[in-house]
């Protein structure tokens, strides 16, 4: 069964990890020869992620790291100059408290040709991001990557219920690892059936992508 994170949780699943309403949250993921590690990071909550490894030592059925994900909407989350370079620190952030050398990639939902939900304000700051977007994490169970897929959060529909005890989702607060609120988590995240809509989600291709590796 996938699990699908909101912010500040972190879960194992064999095959496929979902993120709801992304704005500006980073859609982490460590894939490993047995499945998936997910962290949904909250803006500048990236110093959480020693916590995430604490998950990742005592949950799931840990394997070998192959690829670690990074994936969230650049204009919103990075301000200021060359957004690559700060997506990559981030990364990098991340890489070094899970203990992670290797292939790193992340889908810049901002993109121009992404069909994420790219609306803003307009403050006496400037303009802000507003929209909030889904996206997910699937594994094949045999390749050293998973498949990006994403949709913007107004066209989809999430289901609420207890949290698996045999699979527990874990919130990251106050330092700690510790059951959701009331242990209620999200079971079910699917596309709104529409009649101008098949159902699917938008797959990330070539543009958007960036990948890099740490030695």
């Amino acid at each position: 069964m996938a699990k699908y994170l909101v912010e500040d949780e972190v879960g194992f699943d064999t095959r496929t990890i979902g993120f709801p309403k992304l704005g500006g949250c980073m859609a982490a993921a460590l894939l490993t020869d047995t499945g998936l590690y997910g962290f949904h990071i909250t803006p500048g909550n990236v110093r959480k992620a020693h916590v995430f490894a604490s998950f990742i030592q005592s949950n799931g059925l840990h394997g070998t790291p192959a690829h670690l994900y990074g994936s969230c909407y650049w204009d919103n989350r990075y301000q200021g100059g060359n957004q690559e370079r700060q997506w990559r620190e981030e990364m990098q952030e991340l890489a070094k408290a899970i203990g992670y050398t290797g292939p790193v990639t992340g889908f810049d939902t901002s993109s121009w040709i992404s069909h994420a939900d790219k609306r803003t304000k307009t403050t006496e700051f400037g303009k802000s991001h507003i929209g909030s977007n889904y996206l997910e994490y699937r594994w094949d169970g045999a390749a050293k990557t998973c498949r990006i897929f994403y949709k913007k959060m107004d066209k989809m529909d999430t289901t609420e219920g207890a949290n698996d005890p045999n699979e527990p989702i874990k919130k990251i607060a106050g330092g700690a690892l510790r059951d959701p609120l009331k242990n209620q988590v999200t079971t079910l995240a699917k596309v709104k059936t529409t009649p101008g809509n098949k159902g699917e989600l938008h797959e990330a291709g070539c543009f958007g992508v960036h990948s890099f590796t740490i030695q």
